[in-house]
């Protein structure tokens, strides 16, 4: 089998509630736990990418959608996302050598507020976001990983 070089993800919409990517807890959103799904996912990736043979990590590109910012707010989504980096990223067992975001209709806008605050005066397709929870109540844990934003402009 060849090595895998890519993952991609796309329409999680973590933060929603009926996704089974998102922890629930007496029917509550749980942003503070990974949901059962998502640490069976996450599970499953790391056995396919152990079997490479190279040594290179596979690059991981989440494909819009990934967070549901219409119907959940921008903290609850962001910290569901922080539990699934935080286990496709933990020290020493990183599952990927890069993130690549491509935003969705559903978490676009929190992509351009970011780029527009952070990052008014650079031009291109490929932006570098240095912590990708900017705004969410916790403190990003993940601010040193290197995430490729491609925006649409």
């Amino acid at each position: 089998m060849t090595d895998i070089r890519y993952v991609c993800l796309s329409d999680l919409h973590l933060g929603e509630e009926d996704s089974i990517l998102t922890a629930l807890n007496e029917n509550v959103v749980d942003s503070d736990n990974p949901s059962p799904v998502m640490i069976e996912l996450v599970k499953c990736l790391k056995e396919l990418i152990l079997k490479n043979k190279g040594t290179r990590k596979p690059t991981l590109i989440l494909n819009g959608d990934i967070l549901e910012l219409a119907l959940s707010t921008t903290n609850i989504s962001t910290m569901v996302l922080e539990r699934l980096l935080e286990l496709f990223m933990k020290k020493e067992e990183e599952l990927f050598e890069k993130i690549i975001y491509i935003p969705g209709n559903h978490d676009h806008h929190m992509w351009e507020q970011i780029r527009e605050t952070q990052y008014p005066g650079i031009s291109g397709d490929i932006r570098i976001i240095k912590c990708l929870l900017h705004g969410a109540r916790h403190r990003c844990s993940l601010k040193k990983r290197i995430i490729h934003y491609i925006g649409t402009s």
